[in-house]
């Protein structure tokens, strides 16, 4: 799926009554759909954890660049990357 980050937001608190901060960044993005009962852009947010690998490279994704995201079976993103870069 692509889409295209209109917002990022830096994700850095203590829940309540834990003792592990949760870091990461959340990416909000605006996409095409090909839903007939859908009329504009959709929208998602993603958050992804300092914990995981490719948080540095999510963090440093400009506003407004086309990404490609690839899901797992449970729905969760396991790929994001630059539509124009190459594997």
């Amino acid at each position: 799926m692509s889409a295209k980050i209109v917002g990022k937001q830096k994700i850095d608190y203590l829940p309540k009554g834990e003792t592990e901060r949760v870091v990461g960044v959340k990416l909000h993005c605006v996409c095409d759909t090909n839903d007939e009962k859908f009329e504009g852009m959709r929208t998602e947010t993603h958050f992804i954890s300092a914990r995981n690998p490719m948080y540095d490279q999510c963090a440093s994704f400009p506003l407004g660049a086309e990404i490609n995201i690839m899901f797992n079976r449970y729905g969760r993103a396991e790929s994001i990357t630059l539509c124009n870069e190459k594997k």
